[in-house]
């Protein structure tokens, strides 16, 4: 009878390698607000467009607003246009 223990070895190796090789998002949000935050970059603009990714993360979050879940899972370019000022 084979053994399965080499087979299945070789295959973790191979999908935590796989793994490593992707570009890990939130490292790279952090990356670049760590080189922002020691430029001259503006704080107060900087706040807003912390802020106003923060409102758009929840936004969009289908987990936080299952109401625009099918949008969010077709991709942005079927989310609904921001809306600015009254309507």
């Amino acid at each position: 009878m084979l053994d399965p223990t080499p087979a299945l070895d070789a295959l973790i190796h191979e999908v935590e390698a796989q793994a490593a090789e992707k570009p890990d998002p939130v490292a790279n949000l952090v990356g670049i607000l760590k080189l922002v935050i020691a430029s001259e970059a503006d704080p107060y603009l900087l706040s807003g467009v912390l802020v106003e990714g923060i409102a758009s993360t929840i936004l969009y979050q289908p987990l936080l607003n299952p109401t625009l879940a099918p949008h969010v899972m077709a991709g942005p370019t079927s989310w609904p246009a921001p809306r600015h000022g009254r309507a």
